[in-house]
């Protein structure tokens, strides 16, 4: 029950958040900021789908994008949604089940 219930969290983070609030912050910021080579890191990536709306930007000059959340669910679907990209790394920090 209990990942069922963490499942449709993530579900729910995609839905609403991600896409009215996330996702409209990244798409903003990416508009003003300079972005050096090297790489990037996404803290408090969530399911990947704010990063993956701005990730042809970011390749443009990054040679690694890594993305890392606290919520597991949220990096599984993460790591699906980025899993042929070998220039994206994404961690789950779940400090609470160390």
């Amino acid at each position: 029950m209990l990942k069922y219930l963490k499942q449709l969290t993530a579900t729910l983070y995609d839905m609403f958040i991600s896409t009215f609030f996330t996702i409209a912050a990244h798409l903003s910021l990416i508009n003003d900021m300079s972005l050096p080579g090297g790489n990037f890191l996404d803290v408090g990536c969530g399911t990947g789908a704010p990063l993956k709306s701005i990730i042809d930007q970011i390749k443009a000059k990054q040679d690694k994008i890594v993305g890392v959340d606290l919520h597991t669910e949220y990096t599984r679907k993460a790591k699906e949604l980025f899993a042929q990209d070998e220039r994206v790394d994404i961690h789950n920090m779940d400090f609470y089940h160390i």
